[in-house]
C-alpha cells in the first residue's frame, strides 16, 4: 500500500482541478498496469478541510521516474 498526501488542495484552482481528475480517473480505471485505488481519507474537520489522503496499491517505481531515466523500455515494459 501506498499513501499519497496532497496539502492545500484548495489553494491553487488549476492544482485542485487537478487532484480532482486524478482522482475521479483513477476510481474508474481498472487495468492490470494501473495502481488501483483504495481508499480517499480527508480530515475529520471540515472546517480546516486542506488535505486529503490517497490510499493505492503499491508500484516499485512511478512514471516521471521513469521517463527521466536514460533506460530504453522493452515491449514487456511498455
Amino acid at each position: 500500500m501506498a499513501i499519497k498526501k496532497m496539502d492545500n488542495i484548495y489553494d491553487d484552482f488549476t492544482d485542485c482541478k487537478r487532484i480532482l481528475r486524478e482522482i475521479t480517473l483513477m476510481r474508474k480505471l481498472r487495468h492490470p498496469c494501473v495502481v488501483d485505488l483504495i481508499e480517499i481519507c480527508h480530515a475529520k474537520d471540515p472546517e480546516k478541510f486542506a488535505t486529503i489522503y490517497v490510499v493505492m496499491e503499491f508500484a516499485e517505481s512511478d512514471l516521471k521516474k521513469l521517463v527521466k531515466s536514460n533506460i530504453t523500455l522493452e515491449i514487456l515494459h511498455i
